[in-house]
């Protein structure tokens, strides 16, 4: 395994916005920040493919724009019907200014 940090965006840029909605490795990675605390989650809804960056933010649950669906930043819990099956996470940081999200990957075979 290997693990790898991936510049998304700028410190700037994100404390702005409050969310960023990126693509690292063909993930689609919605970064977030919420009283001063990052999250970095899978920005595809596990029900319905819809992206969780263009949804409500009520603390830490974000709520699915197409089926109202949620999920906790935290952990990626499932937290609210139609939405049952849980979304990766990944570790997140700022440094330099630039927003760095981690993705581990298997290592190639020798």
């Amino acid at each position: 395994m290997t693990d790898t940090w991936h510049p998304v965006g700028s410190a700037a840029q994100l404390s702005k916005a409050g969310r960023l909605a990126v693509e690292v490795n063909e993930l689609r990675i919605g970064v977030f920040l919420v009283d001063g605390t990052l999250y970095a989650i899978n920005n595809l809804c596990t029900h319905g493919n819809a992206c969780l960056t263009d949804g409500e933010l009520d603390g830490c649950l974000i709520e699915c724009p197409l089926h109202a669906g949620l999920f906790d930043l935290r952990s990626g819990k499932a937290c609210g019907a139609p939405a049952v099956k849980h979304a990766q996470t990944y570790p997140v940081t700022i440094e330099d200014g630039h927003v760095l999200v981690q993705i581990v990957t298997a290592a190639a075979a020798p």
